[in-house]
This record gives structure tokens, C-alpha cells and sequence, in this order.
């Protein structure tokens, strides 16, 4: 009896799956029925979006391999360059809080932004040599983290980025 229940699940998955066979060319990775819930947006421009963030008010980001940064405040259909302060335009990861700051991290490390990306500010204290950033968090004690991409590990700030501590012990790989 079990394997009879299993059966028609199973059926039913494949059913479903099945419907998101059509091929026009607009869902993940270039197919599937992404005409149901995937819309081409106006930008942004300047090379792939490696990172999105979303701040409060429905503010949209996206962090570009080599245009820097993008702001929407329409759900995407239009969105504006805010690349004023960037140190660089390699944007890996993105970060927006509550209390109103966005971090993106870049090749030449962190910047921070405390007017929805009006002007950026470098905060970089304590990063080592290697300051591209990857991947970048927040917990619930609003605590910030970086991840170094070339074997610098894992920094936390206290402080909304004014300054970072390596905790790395315990990784036993940093790469």
C-alpha cells in the first residue's frame, strides 16, 4: 500500500514538471515556461549582476562586474547608476540593513552607504591586503560579515563597518 501512495505523488510530480517544458527562451537558463513568472527589466547596464539586495521602501539593488552599482525603485523597470564614492566598479556582493546603510563588496574591498546609495564611503579598517569581498551577511545582533575571496577568510564588524576582526579559527580552509 506505502508504495501505491508514492506512485501517484510521483506522477503528479512529473505532470508539473512537465508543464515547464516550452522552450521561450525567458526562464532559468534560458528555458523552461519562464514566460509564467520571468520579465526582461530595462537594465541594468555595465556587465553581468553578480549580487541583489533589497532595502526597506522596496528599493532594489544590483552590484555589476564592472558597472558598479544600480538602484530601482520601481521594481525594476528602470534603474539608476549610484556610483558616486565607489572604489571600484567590480561589485561581488551586496548588503542592505534595516537601519538604513547598504554595503557592497568589491574588488578594493567594503563601502558603505547611508543614503540608499547617494555616496559611498570606504570602511575598510582592519581588512588585510586582499580586500575582495565576496559575500557579505548580517544576524539578527546586526552584527556584519565579509567573506574574502583570496584566502583572507571571514571578518566580522561590530560597528556598521567602521572597523573588522578576522574569526577565522576553526576554518580549516580560507580559500
Amino acid at each position: 500500500m506505502r508504495r501505491l501512495l508514492g506512485l501517484p505523488v510521483l506522477l503528479l510530480v512529473l505532470l508539473a514538471l512537465s508543464g515547464c517544458s516550452d522552450d521561450d527562451g525567458v526562464g532559468p537558463n534560458g528555458g523552461g515556461s519562464g514566460a509564467n513568472f520571468w520579465q526582461a527589466a530595462a537594465g541594468p547596464t555595465g556587465g553581468n549582476v553578480n549580487a541583489l539586495a533589497f532595502a526597506s521602501g522596496g528599493t532594489v539593488f544590483a552590484g555589476t562586474n564592472g558597472g558598479g552599482v544600480f538602484r530601482s525603485t520601481n521594481n525594476g523597470d528602470s534603474w539608476t547608476a549610484v556610483n558616486r564614492g565607489l572604489v571600484d566598479m567590480v561589485v561581488w556582493s551586496l548588503l542592505a540593513l534595516p537601519n538604513g546603510y547598504v554595503f557592497a563588496g568589491t574588488e578594493e574591498g567594503i563601502c558603505r552607504s547611508d543614503n540608499n546609495g547617494g555616496m559611498w564611503t570606504p570602511v575598510n579598517n582592519g581588512l588585510e591586503w586582499s580586500r575582495s569581498i565576496h559575500a557579505l551577511a548580517a544576524n539578527s545582533s546586526r552584527h556584519l560579515f565579509a567573506g574574502n575571496y583570496y584566502n583572507m577568510g571571514v571578518y566580522r564588524s561590530t560597528d556598521n563597518g567602521d572597523s573588522w576582526t578576522a574569526v577565522n579559527t576553526g576554518l580549516t580552509n580560507r580559500y
